[in-house]
């Protein structure tokens, strides 16, 4: 067996073994963490795990420093918890630490959205009474992505709606087609550093 074989294997089953609780004062921000929480977002945050759970537990080193989920504190404090699930990542060096700090927020904004299937399931939950104030977008992006989609002012205004979403030059497509299948990234790709 490969040592990348092995490692695949093992991934899973240990991240699972490493489920803990942990009092929120044991937990200690990094203090040279990038990333920012606006008041806005903690309390959506919060907001989210009232409603769903503390789903996603925060990752940590074994020295207690976060490495994932800063924001996911910041909640945990405005709602009073005395305690929270964490991941101990025990097997990455300190620049491994440092970087996944970053990648964690950064590669989930690489993603993009089908906006045709974003509206059916914005709708069909609009429909169950499901407040889509827990799903992350603001009102103006919510009345374009619900808006109907053969509406041509909704296909000029998803045009200003993915710009808002995703900063930089669009990478989805004319307006025209806007209203179809497209996935817009969070932002514009660049060719690799050789």
């Amino acid at each position: 067996m490969t040592q990348l074989t092995q490692r695949r294997s093992s991934i899973t089953p240990a991240l699972a073994r490493r489920i803990e609780i942990w009092p929120l004062d044991r937990l200690i921000p990094y203090v040279k963490n990038p990333r920012t929480h606006s008041e806005e977002q903690v309390a959506q945050i919060a907001a989210s795990i009232i409603e769903f759970g503390f789903t996603a537990p925060i990752l940590v080193a074994s020295d207690a420093g976060i490495l994932a989920g800063h924001g996911r504190l910041l909640a945990a404090r405005k709602l009073g918890l005395p305690e929270v699930p964490v991941v101990v990542l025990d097997h990455l060096s300190e620049t491994q630490r440092r970087a996944y700090v970053i990648a964690d927020n950064q590669l989930a904004l690489n993603a993009g959205w089908n906006l045709e299937l974003l509206r059916v399931e914005l709708e069909s939950l609009k429909e169950n009474d499901f407040d889509l104030d827990l799903v992350g977008f603001t009102d103006r992006e919510l009345d374009v992505l619900l808006a109907d989609p053969e509406d041509e002012e909704r296909a000029n205004a998803l045009h200003l709606c993915r710009r808002t979403l995703c900063p930089g030059p669009p990478t989805c497509g004319s307006a025209a087609n806007a209203a179809t299948n497209i996935v817009f990234s969070a932002r514009t790709r660049r060719a690799p550093r050789p």
